[in-house]
């Protein structure tokens, strides 16, 4: 097999992250984080974000168990 793109880098179109284990939210805590952030789901901590349909990025993620093995 001939390697002609010798001597040319090219950028790696994807960025590594790392998934960690979150823990359910009720939903008075839900409520109130909603409330605090007057219902803009940007202004919502990161910690009561359970699973982010919003955002594309972090689709073939690691979890903290593949990258501690």
């Amino acid at each position: 097999m001939r390697n002609d793109f010798e001597g040319i880098s090219f950028s790696i179109p994807y960025e590594i992250a790392a998934v960690r284990p979150l823990r359910q939210t009720t939903l008075k805590e839900r409520e109130e984080a909603l409330r605090q952030a007057r219902y803009n789901t940007e202004l919502l901590p990161q910690e009561m974000i359970y699973v982010d349909l919003k955002t594309d990025s972090g689709v073939s993620s690691w979890s903290t168990g593949q990258m501690a093995a």
